[in-house]
Formats: structure tokens, sequence, C-alpha cells
């Protein structure tokens, strides 16, 4: 008797575990589509945009803030990590960008320890097709926090960074484009106040200049006036 009511309770429970797994199956699905590439561009050409200037300019934002984020002891393995975000020219864009601000001794010493923070929303210079792929240009005014000498407080410095990102079959995720061209300048705006920089390599690309007008966010090109 003992034994049939156990089996019974069994039984009884059965449906239950089914509907749990059920739930937990459908819960995992929606999940799945949630956190799913996106894959609008799939057909996309490279010399094509497939992102939207808000989406481009948002990995900007958040690419240069974790590029330039050095911890003291660890600079060797994190330009290990970012290297892949970079073209080739690209990387060594930041690399002479480092040296001229005269972090190369700290990071080979790994005593670097560096953030950096957005002054505002990384403004539009132009877009276009360049070499046969899509690249976009953006200048982001910034706020860096250096401590690259032990004992001594952080230093403020304010720095206009001048970035483009190339769609590239190689490209980082979400957005499949890398940094192909880094420029820096001393102060916020400098760019635009006088033309002149710390020697570092100009954009390569002749994108096209954006509109009086707002920006586009359609993710094509922007036309000039």
């Amino acid at each position: 008797m003992k034994r049939f009511l156990i089996l019974a309770m069994l039984a009884s429970l059965f449906p239950a575990v089914l509907s749990a797994r059920s739930a937990l199956a459908m819960t995992a699905q929606e999940l799945g589509a949630l956190y799913s590439p996106y894959t609008g561009d799939s057909t996309m050409a490279l010399d094509q945009p497939h992102r939207t200037v808000t989406e481009i300019g948002s990995w900007v934002s958040e690419i240069v803030g974790t590029v330039l984020k050095f911890a003291s002891g660890n600079t060797g393995r994190h330009l290990t990590v970012i290297r892949p975000y970079f073209t080739d020219q690209g990387y060594a864009g930041f690399a002479g960008f480092l040296n001229a601000q005269g972090f190369g001794d700290a990071i080979a010493k790994q005593t670097l320890g560096m953030d950096a923070t957005p002054d505002a929303a990384p403004t539009l210079l132009g877009q276009g097709a360049s070499n046969g792929a899509y690249a976009w240009a953006f200048e982001v005014p910034l706020t860096l926090v250096v401590s690259s000498v032990p004992g001594k407080p952080p230093v403020n410095r304010d720095v206009t960074i001048r970035i483009q990102v190339t769609r590239s079959p190689k490209g980082a995720d979400p957005h499949g484009v890398l940094i192909d061209s880094w420029a820096a300048f001393d102060g916020v705006d400098t760019f635009r106040k006088t033309g002149s920089g710390l020697g570092q390599a100009p954009l390569q690309a002749p994108l096209q200049a954006p509109a009086q007008a707002p920006a586009q966010d359609s993710g094509q090109p922007a036309r000039t006036p």
C-alpha cells in the first residue's frame, strides 16, 4: 500500500516537472532571442553603412574608455588584450599617442595607471566609403586621470581624440569595425580651433563632412550642404 502511494505521488508530480522544464526551455529561448547577434547587415556590402551613427558613436565612446584604461602592474597584458580592436595603422597611431603623452617609460616599467572619462558624446566628423570599406570619423573630448609616478597624486589631462573606425571582416563585436586611425590633441576641441596636434598621422579617408543640420542617424552617408 505504501509503495502504491509513493508511485501515485510521483505520477501526480510528473506533469508538473514537465511543465517546469517547458517553462525553463521557453525562458532560454526568449533569452537567446534577446541576446542574438545583429543579423540585419548579413547581405550588406562592406562599403555600405550597416549601423546607425548613434550605434557606432556609442561604441566609439565605450572603446575609447576601454583602451585608455591602464592599471599599474598590468600594462603589458592590457596592450595585448586591446590590440585586436585596431588595424595595424590604427595601433601605430595609438602607440604614437601614448609615447607623445610621455607614457612610454611608465608602460615599460608597468607603473602606468590611467582612466579616461568622455566629457561629451562623440561628434561625427564624417562618414563614407574608404578603400572599399565604410568608415566613420569622430571626435571625442575626454579627461585623462593619470598616475604614472609611484607616490605622486594623479594628474588630470584634457585631450581630444580624433578616431576613425572602419568596417572589416575581422572587426570587433558587436559591430564589425576596427580602429583605423587615432590622433590626439591637447585640450578640448583643439583641432577645430587650431588644426594642430601632436604629430599624429591625419585621418586617411576622404570622408564626407556632416551637414549643418543634425547628423543623420540612418546609417546613410552624411551629405555636405
